[in-house]
C-alpha cells in the first residue's frame, strides 16, 4: 500500500529531480501543490501532487510524422 501522505523532505522519492526546496519556492509564491502544515513540516497528499505534476506535462513533437 503506498502512503497517502508524504513530507517535502521525501518528495524526490516519487518524483525524481523535484528537490524540496523548489516546492518550497513554489509554494511561498502561491504556486505548487496543494500542502498541509504540520508543526515545522509541510505535507503533501500524494493524490494532489500527481495531479499537480500531470497538469504541468509539457507535450513533445516526438513521434509525431
Amino acid at each position: 500500500m503506498s502512503p497517502k501522505m508524504i513530507a517535502r523532505t521525501d518528495v524526490e522519492q516519487i518524483i525524481k529531480g523535484l528537490k524540496p526546496k523548489t516546492l518550497a519556492n513554489l509554494n511561498s509564491l502561491g504556486k505548487g501543490p496543494n500542502f498541509y502544515k504540520i508543526g515545522h513540516k509541510a505535507y503533501y497528499d500524494v493524490d494532489d501532487l500527481m495531479a499537480w505534476a500531470k497538469a504541468h506535462k509539457i507535450k513533445t513533437n516526438e513521434g509525431m510524422d
